[in-house]
């Protein structure tokens, strides 16, 4: 009985473990998403600014 008791606790212990831990992954996935989305965007609007920075500079030397 008593082997059983301790079995089940062990067991539950481990289930809370393996859901925290997933829990933090998929906290650091999202995080990670968000961050490469942010740098995606970053890169587009980067890249508009330097076709209007050139844009402006063609008009300028005509």
């Amino acid at each position: 009985m008593k082997k059983e008791l301790l079995l089940l606790i062990g067991s539950s212990a481990l289930a809370m473990i393996f859901a925290f831990l997933l829990a933090v992954d998929f906290y650091h996935m999202n995080e990670i998403s968000s961050q490469v989305e942010d740098a995606r965007n970053n890169l587009v609007t980067n890249s508009v600014i330097s076709e209007k920075k050139n844009e402006i500079k063609s008009v300028n030397h005509k």
